[in-house]
Formats: structure tokens, sequence, C-alpha cells
């Protein structure tokens, strides 16, 4: 099995919208409310991705096994400006995998691949926000040395928080 990552291309649009269906529909089973989970559109997905990796300005990266894209994220500044003491820091923005691979060392793989990207870029550290409720993936970034820094926000999509964690660069 050969493990190549890349930058998406609009050509990724679909397999990243349906990667995302299925990632949000296991991850967030038992967070988000199950008519949103099973409403999510893969036309309206596979739009709002082509329109999203036709910018150029989007750093969006897939992992693939075999010519199949298996994981997906994305790169970009971090924008919150009522954080201000964060403005110099690089956001992970969107970190999925496909459900069948979570646990098999891909998720590993991806960050340290996302982390050299951000590594090389002129910036104070990375911040990630996560569901207050996803306890997989909360551990998940705490392995990586991220720290919750008590920041929230309201989820856009049911009555849930997102929690605010961030990486110092090395």
């Amino acid at each position: 099995m050969t493990n190549i990552f890349r930058q998406a291309n609009i050509q990724d649009a679909e397999a990243i919208a349906q990667l995302l269906i299925n990632s949000w529909q296991v991850a967030y089973e038992n967070i988000l409310p199950k008519k949103l989970l099973l409403g999510l559109s893969l036309v309206e997905w596979v739009n709002g991705w082509k329109v999203h990796l036709a910018n150029a300005k989007n750093e969006v990266y897939v992992l693939l096994e075999d010519q199949e894209i298996i994981g997906v994220a994305e790169v970009c500044s971090f924008n919150e400006k009522h954080l201000s003491q964060y403005s110099n820091h690089a956001e992970i923005s969107v970190f999925y995998l496909l459900p069948d691979k979570v646990g098999l060392g891909y998720g590993k793989k991806m960050m340290d691949e996302v982390l050299s990207i951000i590594q090389g870029k002129e910036n104070d550290g990375v911040a990630i926000w996560v569901l207050e409720k996803n306890q997989r993936a909360r551990s998940f970034y705490r392995k990586f040395g991220f720290k919750f820094m008590g920041n929230t926000k309201k989820f856009p999509k049911g009555n849930l928080n997102e929690i605010l964690y961030i990486r110092k660069k090395k």
C-alpha cells in the first residue's frame, strides 16, 4: 500500500465531500442531531468543495492510499479577530479521515505532514477548533502537543461548543 500526501485539486471535490459526510456521520453520531447527519447533501458538499478548491489561496491537502483519498486537511491563517493573541498562528480548519482508517496510524501520518507544512511557514504556532464533546479528537490533538486555551465558540450546527486548542511552534 502506497501513501501519498499532496495538495488537493478541484477533481478531488467529490471524494473529499463523500469522505467528510462519512466522517461526520460516524465521528459525530452521538454528538450532532441524527436528523442533521442524515440530511447531509452530497451534491451541496461537492459544489461547495469545488468552489473552495478553485480558490488558489486555500491550502487543502489529501492523503491517498493506493489512489483513494482517505484523509483531508486544510491549513489557513487563524482569523478569529477577537482572539488577537493568536493572530500570527496558522489554523488547521479541516482534519478528517475515512472512518475505517481511524486508529490505524493514518491520522498521525497526516498530522505529521500538516505540522511540517506549518513549521515551514512564518507563524507562532497552530490553532484548531474541536467540538467540546469530541473526546477522541481532543485526545488525538493533545498527543501532538495541542493544549486547550480556555476559549470557546458556538458550533453553527446544533447547540454545541467548539473549544480552541493551540500548539506553539517548536
